[in-house]
This record gives C-alpha cells, sequence and structure tokens, in this order.
C-alpha cells in the first residue's frame, strides 16, 4: 500500500491561509475550497490551483478562477476586486455608475433631459427618419423646444461673433450619402457684433432652382419686415397690407404711377380733361410735337440693327438691311471726288481717258500693245511671245518652229543698236548677243555670245573690241577670236599681238593634232612655232618659236 501524503488542511470554509501561517516552502490545502497555497521565498502566498474561492480574501492574480459555484460565494465581490459589489442587476447597475438609458434598446431609446455634445447627431431609419420632441405634461406653461446655440457661454458674457456670423442652420437633403445632396438651407445670421444687449439677427431661406445645384436666396426675414425678396415676380400676387412702403417705383402696369410721389404735374396730368389734353400737356400732339403713324417709319422700325448695316427701302412700306462696311463709310465720309480717289487707291492714271493715255514710268505686263493697230512707245523691257518686226507689220522672212526679228528702215536700211547707260571707261561693255541652251541645268544658260566693249585711253573717244565666245562641253564660255581697236585678230582667249597692229595671233594648241585632217591642212602653233599637218600626216614647221 503507498504512503499517505498530508499537508496543512482547512475544511471550514475557503478562506486563504496567511503569511504568518505558512513557512518558506511549506504548502497549505483547502479542502473547503479545493485550493492548495505555497509560501514562496518572497514570503507571499499563492495559490496552485484548483477550488472554489472565498470573497473575504484579496487575490492579486485569480487568473486560475475558471469558475464559480454560487453556492460556495458568502458575500459579494467589490467592484475594485472586478466585481459589482452587489447581489442584484439594479444595484449592479448602480454601483458601475450606469444610468437608466442603459436598460433600454438601441431601436427604442427615449430620452427626457441632459444634454447632446459632440459635432452631430444623426437620426436613421428605413422608412421615415423622425426627430420628435414633446413636453411630457399638457399645461400652459410647458412646449417642446428646438433650441440651437452658437456657444455655451453665458448671456452675460455672450460668445464673440460679428455681423454676417451665421448663428444656427437647418439643412435640407434629398439623400444622405457621405456629403449628402443639399436641397435647403435655413440660417439665422447676426446683423451687428455680439454683446449683451447685441442680439440683432435675420433668417434667410436658401433654395436650389430647377436644374440647378447651388443654392440662392429665396426669403429674408429681418425686424422690419420681409427683404430681398420680390413678391409677384413671375405671376401677380395679391393680399392685404397695414402698410406697404415701397423702396422703388411702382410702375403703371403694376397699378402704380411710376413714381414714389405724386408732384404737380402728375397731378395735372391726372386732371386733364380727356386724352387730347393729356398729350398737350405732356409735348405729344401729332403732328407738332410726334410724328405720325407712317408705314416708312413703321418698316425701319421693324429691323433688327445690327453692326456695320444700313436700311433701305425694297418697296413701298418694305425695308431691308444691307451690308455698310467700315470701308464704305470712310469712302463716303470723304469731302470730295480727290479724296475718295486717294481712300480707293488710285493713282494719276485714274482720271486719264482711254484714248489719251500717258504712262511715265512703271512696268507694264501681260498686256498687249498694239495688238490691231501700230503703238508708239519707249520701253525699258520689251518682251515677245511670237515673231517681232520694227518698222514693219511683220518680218520678212518667218521659219516654221522659229521666232523671228527684224528691222526695216522706212526710207533706208534696217538698224539695230545696243549701248549702255554706264560710265566711259576702257573696257567697259557696250552691249552682247547671245545664245541661250534653256534646258541647261549647269547655271550657264548662254553658250555663245557676241560681246562688244570700249577699248582705248582717250576718254569719250574710245576704241572697240569684239570677242567671240564658246562653250566647252561640260564647261564655260570662253573667248574664242577676239578682234581689237587696232584691228587685230586674235585667236584664242588672250591672244599676244606683239605690240602690232593689223596682225594675226594665234594662241597656242591646247590640244595638238594627231590625226590626219580629210580633204584639207590644220594651221596650228606649239610651243610658240607655226605648223602645218596635211592630210598625209605630214607635219611642216612653217616658222620656228
Amino acid at each position: 500500500m503507498p504512503n499517505t501524503i498530508k499537508v496543512k488542511t482547512r475544511t471550514a470554509d475557503a478562506t486563504a491561509p496567511t503569511a504568518g501561517q505558512l513557512a518558506v516552502g511549506e504548502l497549505a490545502w483547502n479542502a473547503f475550497a479545493g485550493v492548495l497555497y505555497g509560501k514562496k521565498q518572497d514570503g507571499t502566498v499563492v495559490s496552485v490551483g484548483g477550488g472554489d474561492v472565498s470573497t473575504s480574501g484579496s487575490y492579486a492574480n485569480p487568473s486560475w478562477i475558471t469558475s464559480l459555484a454560487a453556492s460556495k460565494l458568502t458575500g459579494t465581490v467589490a467592484v475594485a476586486n472586478g466585481g459589482t459589489g452587489a447581489s442584484d442587476a439594479a444595484t449592479a447597475r448602480t454601483n458601475l455608475g450606469l444610468g437608466t438609458i442603459a436598460t433600454q434598446n438601441a431601436n427604442s431609446v427615449t430620452i427626457t433631459g441632459g444634454t447632446f455634445t459632440g459635432s452631430s447627431v444623426a437620426v436613421e431609419a428605413n422608412a421615415t427618419a423622425i426627430l420628435s420632441a414633446w413636453s411630457a405634461t399638457n399645461t400652459a406653461a410647458t412646449t417642446a423646444e428646438l433650441r440651437l446655440f452658437r456657444s455655451r457661454t453665458s448671456i452675460t458674457s455672450p460668445s464673440s461673433h460679428l455681423s454676417g456670423d451665421a448663428l444656427g442652420r437647418i439643412y435640407f437633403f434629398g439623400d444622405y450619402n457621405g456629403a449628402g445632396t443639399l436641397h435647403g438651407e435655413i440660417v439665422v445670421t447676426a446683423t451687428e457684433n455680439s454683446g449683451v444687449s447685441a442680439r440683432g439677427a435675420e433668417m434667410s431661406f436658401w433654395t436650389v432652382a430647377n436644374g440647378a445645384t447651388a443654392l440662392t436666396r429665396s426669403l429674408t426675414l429681418t425686424s422690419t419686415g420681409i427683404n430681398n425678396t420680390p413678391i409677384g415676380a413671375t405671376t401677380r400676387s395679391t393680399g392685404a397690407f397695414t402698410t406697404l412702403t415701397l423702396t422703388n417705383a411702382l410702375s403703371a402696369a403694376n397699378g402704380g404711377t411710376g413714381l414714389t410721389a405724386l408732384s404737380a404735374n402728375v397731378v395735372s396730368l391726372l386732371g386733364a380733361a380727356d386724352y387730347a389734353a393729356m398729350r398737350t400737356q405732356l409735348s405729344l400732339v401729332v403732328g407738332t410735337n410726334v410724328q405720325a403713324y407712317d408705314a416708312e417709319l413703321a418698316a425701319i422700325a421693324g429691323l433688327t440693327s445690327a453692326a456695320d448695316r444700313l436700311p433701305y427701302f425694297t418697296g413701298s412700306g418694305t425695308a431691308a438691311l444691307a451690308t455698310f462696311t467700315g470701308a464704305a463709310r470712310n469712302l463716303l465720309d470723304d469731302a470730295d471726288a480727290t479724296a475718295m480717289r486717294t481712300t480707293l487707291g488710285l493713282g494719276s492714271i485714274a482720271t486719264q481717258a482711254s484714248s489719251s493715255v500717258t504712262v511715265t514710268g512703271g512696268t507694264i505686263n501681260s498686256t498687249s500693245i498694239g495688238a490691231t493697230t501700230a503703238s508708239t512707245g519707249r520701253f525699258t523691257t520689251l518682251e515677245t511671245t511670237d515673231n517681232a518686226a520694227f518698222g514693219v507689220s511683220a518680218p520678212t522672212w518667218i521659219v516654221t518652229g522659229f521666232t523671228s526679228i527684224e528691222a526695216r528702215g522706212s526710207t533706208s536700211a534696217g538698224l539695230v543698236g545696243v549701248s549702255t547707260a554706264a560710265a566711259d571707261a576702257d573696257l567697259v561693255q557696250l552691249g552682247q548677243f547671245y545664245w541661250a541652251d534653256r534646258n541647261s541645268t549647269s547655271g550657264l544658260v548662254a553658250v555663245a555670245r557676241l560681246v562688244a566693249n570700249l577699248q582705248g585711253s582717250t576718254a569719250n573717244n574710245r576704241g572697240s573690241r569684239i570677242a567671240i565666245s564658246t562653250k566647252k562641253n561640260n564647261g564655260s564660255l570662253t573667248d574664242a577670236i577676239i578682234v581689237d581697236n587696232l584691228q587685230n585678230v586674235g585667236i584664242g582667249s588672250a591672244p599676244d599681238f606683239g605690240s602690232g597692229a593689223l596682225v594675226l595671233a594665234i594662241g597656242n594648241a591646247t590640244i595638238v593634232p594627231t590625226t590626219n585632217p580629210t580633204g584639207g591642212g590644220v594651221l596650228y602653233v606649239e610651243a610658240g612655232a607655226l605648223k602645218y599637218r596635211g592630210s598625209s600626216g605630214t607635219v611642216t614647221t612653217i616658222a620656228n618659236a
């Protein structure tokens, strides 16, 4: 049979042993509560586990308690020890500081007094949301009130607000989705700065027009009445007023006189015997003061005016608008024809007759002159797209595909002259005839030319020089034959006449002949020697260099 270990035991109640009753490391068993205790090195008594507990003790760490049998409790657990300090619900609510609202359900709350504090209070329901207030008694002294305060200061020290500050608002929303869709607002606004006896305010009603989103002021109530609000603005209104004060005149169309007070003139007008007398007083006598009805005037009055338009009659009693531009107005405001021509930018030729035109300068382009009748005149540039003749109606010799130019004298030979306007100087070019390749892509159109220059030292009486130039294949124009003022003839671009006159100069051949000429011979200069090559190929030196 195993040995039995027994420790200090208590069976009377669930009271835990004290530190003085146990030695360090000693165990004690409470058979009533079923709890084993032990004393720690620091002198404290701790429970090892199990059992029920007594509320007469104090436990720093009762985490071991998993269930509590009501039959084992001999008192209540204090609020300080995690209990309620009561044995019934009402006392427990009192001890826990709970108010009467604690027993109400969330879907049926009744508040009979007190104050809401915070930024907002929301009322929400699945159907119609209702916020109701009523008095508990029905007497003459009781009433239900909805109060909006800007602040909680006393009336002897009112909140600091300025004129124009809002004191309270009531908003009306079509739906609630966080920000809400605002449809209307009632706001009370201070009309003077805050003070004990400064409580001026106005109430304004704000609404949103159809198709709009912004609030606009619809009605304003002040201490003196309704302000800033049209009455009968679109539809005539009726009503009884004790006193009707108008800040603007009431028009005749609305039953008034258009005046804020009746003047002597108005009284006199109202006393006129008939309409004719009224028109006389108003200086509106037809035919004397005003124009009688006229169909033409009515036609003009029926037009819709616009910028740059001028009325004109399209028939009897009918009118229309014509375009009347700024340019036309600038022309019509000129004092005379000369000013009009200046405005139109016309030159002096505009006043000449077509049968007697004088052109003293400028350029005439793309115009036939003397197309059917011969004309005379001087031209800076003369261009023709067909045959041209001077002194005769048409060139004598016309070849198909060619353009002919002929000058014929009336009693003698024809003469074509070429000169220059340049100042007199040696080698000044007098003019040239050239032959052009219009299909050239090299930029050099002329492929052959005959050029005449002045040559000599006697001013204003110089000699002349003529050069015939040709163009090598894929090359440029180069002088081939030159005749100078001493009647020297040179072959080559720069012949040297050796200070002679009436001599023939041949330049060195740029390519010496290497083949035999057919039906003749070739005369050339090579390295200054005059040579001849015959058709048999024999080269003979005629003169040494």
